[in-house]
């Protein structure tokens, strides 16, 4: 027995104690169990990666609702990543769900190149992003002269699963741009200068007449086209005979630059259907 007053202490009284310890601890515990089960709202959600993407690397863009996005870097396999928030825009491979990164770079990455369960979906925690999606007004053209007629209606041709570009070319960079509007590559292999040849042959509809989303292929010394190689770029608005063009490897690798030009004789596109 013990004495409440005089604080004595018995056996009994020692094992009803350690007893009471335990399960005090033991109900902590349980509580510790419950909260981590249900984990409160996130304002970032960590654990998953760049997955499935092979040695090209996961695009990340700036913002994929506007219709010029263009890669700003690409992760390779494995990269670690943390998500703050996500949007739906076009879709890669059918999934529609974008997840924007804020480690290792800020941008959105597609959901189809991680780890992250399900398919098209937001994950548990995660905000939807707020924000504008319109992109940034071209500089304006210069004397713009009357518009092109007669280009020919778009025809899809055969296509290829991979990209065959290297990381960072300008191949790479258009064919990319394809994919992301198609969710194919159009059939056509080797350098930037043979790309149109091999476009129609295999089906695709190739046209000298510039057009709004369509790859521009430029033979070694046209419009400052490096040899013996060529050059290929993404045609984002026509203005008259002068096109604005957005390009990867000019110079630099990876990086995506912007320029009016009119194109000389020659060039060709790749329409996109």
């Amino acid at each position: 027995m013990t004495n409440s007053q005089t604080g004595i202490v018995t056996p009994r009284t020692t094992r009803r104690r350690q007893l009471t310890r335990v399960l005090t601890v033991g109900a902590l515990a349980a509580a510790a169990a419950v909260s981590m089960a249900v984990p409160a709202q996130a304002a970032t959600v960590t654990g998953y990666h760049v997955a499935g993407i092979g040695s090209a690397g996961a695009p990340v863009v700036g913002d994929p609702r506007a219709t010029t996005a263009t890669p700003i870097t690409r992760l390779a396999q494995g990269t670690a990543l943390t998500i703050d928030c996500g949007v739906r825009a076009r879709g890669v491979h059918r999934d529609t769900v974008w997840h924007h990164i804020t480690s290792p770079v800020s941008g959105y990455v597609s959901d189809y190149y991680t780890d992250t369960p399900g398919f098209s979906q937001f994950l548990r925690g995660e905000a939807t992003c707020t924000g504008s999606s319109t992109p940034a007004t071209p500089a304006a053209p210069p004397a713009p002269v009357p518009p092109a007629t007669g280009t020919p209606v778009a025809t899809r041709g055969a296509t290829t699963d991979y990209n065959e570009g290297y990381a960072g070319s300008c191949v790479f960079y258009v064919m990319d741009r394809f994919h992301q509007m198609t969710g194919v590559y159009p059939k056509a292999f080797g350098d930037a200068r043979y790309l149109a040849s091999g476009a129609a042959a295999s089906g695709w509809t190739v046209s000298d007449r510039p057009r709004v989303n369509s790859i521009a292929i430029f033979q070694p010394g046209q419009n400052g086209a490096g040899g013996p190689t060529g050059h290929a770029a993404w045609v984002e608005q026509v203005s008259g005979g002068q096109i604005y063009i957005a390009e990867m490897n000019a110079p630099k690798p990876y990086v995506v630059t912007h320029r009016w030009l009119t194109p000389v004789a020659g060039v060709r596109f790749i329409y996109v259907p």
